[in-house]
């Protein structure tokens, strides 16, 4: 915590006087998307204007989506900017005597929220959005939140009014409530690490946290029978675009015949184990489809390419050819240009019956 003078000079406040009320937790898993907020109070219980300087992780995988934070009555949206104007910007309103928010990430996973001229008695909350793909590890889909940061040592990278002061002593509480649709709704869902509560609420699970210590990382399992295991999402840009694209599939087991166009990227960025991996994907899951279905293999990079004019019965002559396309398979196409490549392999898909 610092004063808001003008020297910035820091001021040591007793543990009970910490700023931080507690945390919360917000997450909406659709799919393999998970969504959350976290929202951090603070409250200034001193008799001067303060400085909150707080740092805290967030999962190395998560992409920030917005910051607002509620002061009084007034609600405060944030904007991403070069991160020398935020600070310049920041400092102007702290020296105007203004309250306001500068959020900026120090190191990969660790986010610092500083909010300037708290005033005496006043209580802030800053609620920051993220967004995280979820993966399968075997039949395994773990969603992960860190809630504290252990010491560290060495010579960090960062500032030194960045760099995180820890207190094995410190507790602060936080709540949180998780509501999963779709495929992992169908699965068996348990937290390793809290006492979580679960009920059902129509098509969807909702799990919650009350109230616990932020001591240890929050995890959420899921575990998924091999039947289960077959999902693909997509996002659209502002435009209406389509801009990624995230896949778990697991097609053994199953009874009926699928239409199968397997986009495989080809780009000079898949060199190395990129391409190798993708071959030995690309091998399980021809391994894995039946006489019945029907497939096809597209590649790209700067431009894409198809293996076979139309989707193909897959008997044992366009079994064996489709292993020699995937053994040839390089990352040699150029660019990435993904886009295409997706809508030649959704045309094949609707001309089929």
């Amino acid at each position: 915590v610092r004063t808001s003078a003008v020297s910035h000079r820091p001021i040591v406040l007793g543990r009970g006087l910490s700023p931080l009320e507690g945390a919360r937790i917000d997450v909406a898993i659709d799919d393999l998307l998970a969504e959350f907020t976290l929202t951090q109070q603070f409250r200034n219980t001193t008799p001067r204007d303060i400085e909150a300087v707080f740092t805290f992780p967030v999962p190395m995988d998560a992409v920030f989506l917005g910051l607002s934070a509620r002061l009084g009555e007034r609600e405060l949206v944030g904007r991403v900017v070069e991160r020398h104007q935020a600070a310049r910007k920041y400092e102007e309103a702290i020296a105007a005597g203004d309250s306001a928010v500068l959020v900026e990430r120090t190191q990969d996973g660790m986010l610092t929220a500083n909010i300037g001229n708290l005033k005496a008695g006043e209580t802030i909350s800053v609620r920051l959005r993220f967004a995280q793909w979820l993966s399968f590890n075997g039949q395994l889909v773990r969603f992960r939140m860190p809630t504290t940061i252990a010491p560290r040592y060495g010579h960090p990278r960062m500032v030194e009014r960045e760099q995180p002061v820890t207190d094995l002593l410190a507790q602060y509480r936080f709540a949180a409530e998780i509501r999963l649709s779709g495929l992992l709704a169908k699965a068996e869902l348990s937290s390793p690490t809290h006492l979580v509560t679960v009920r059902r609420d129509g098509d969807s699970v909702v799990l919650a946290l009350k109230s616990a210590w932020m001591d240890r990382d929050f995890a959420l399992d899921a575990h998924l029978d091999d039947a289960d295991r077959c999902s693909a999402m997509s996002a659209l840009d502002g435009d209406g675009e389509l801009v990624t694209v995230a896949v778990a599939a697991d097609l053994a087991g199953r009874q009926e015949a699928l239409d199968v166009s397997l986009v495989v990227d080809c780009s000079g960025s898949m060199g190395g184990v990129g391409i190798h991996y993708a071959r030995i994907a690309l091998k399980e899951i021809i391994r894995s489809l039946s006489p019945a279905d029907q497939v096809n293999l597209i590649r790209f990079g700067s431009s894409h390419e198809k293996c076979f004019p139309k989707l193909a019965p897959m008997d044992v002559d366009l079994r064996s050819r489709l292993e020699e396309h995937v053994a040839a398979l390089d990352a040699n196409m150029g660019g990435t240009e993904l886009i295409p490549a997706l809508e030649t392999a959704a045309e094949d898909l609707a001309k089929t019956d």
